[in-house]
């Protein structure tokens, strides 16, 4: 005949250990969980686009604007906008060291094309900066300097 087993007593907590082991096994089960998830998002194929979504690059509104600067003749003047600059940045030089470093990339800037020209003036960056507006396609100075040397 066997004893009787003698019944938990709710009333007297568990070991420590066992409440330990406890959350270390749960720590695992979901550290698992989350490693087996990270295996199969990376591992599992991807649904492919439908074919007749296609991502089409915009057109560059900028891609001629620095050629538009370059070849902007303002109203009353008879040259190109270049022509004005060479002839100001020489006028310039003759006070103080001055060299074209270039025009740089277009970009858009507040729905218009934003073109540059660096200047080096007297051991000084400088930038010259226009806009060129993409619905009429007029040529306007943003900053006084691109005035003074366009001669605006």
């Amino acid at each position: 005949m066997s004893l009787p087993r003698p019944k938990p007593d709710p009333a007297r907590p568990s070991s420590p250990g066992t409440a330990r082991s406890r959350m270390v096994s749960v720590f695992i089960v979901v550290n698992m969980a989350v490693a087996g998830w990270i295996l199969a998002s990376s591992v599992m194929p991807r649904a492919a686009p439908a074919a007749d979504v296609a991502a089409a690059t915009p057109p560059n509104a900028c891609a001629d604007a620095v050629g538009r600067v370059q070849a902007y003749q303002a109203p009353g003047q008879g040259e190109p906008l270049t022509d004005v600059i060479a002839a100001n940045v020489a006028v310039e030089g003759l006070r103080r060291p001055v060299a074209i470093v270039g025009w740089e990339p277009p970009r858009v800037w507040r729905g218009d094309c934003e073109v540059g020209l660096q200047l080096s003036i007297g051991n000084e960056l400088k930038t010259l900066r226009w806009a060129v507006r993409t619905d009429t396609g007029r040529v306007e100075a943003l900053n006084d300097l691109a005035k003074q040397m366009s001669g605006w």
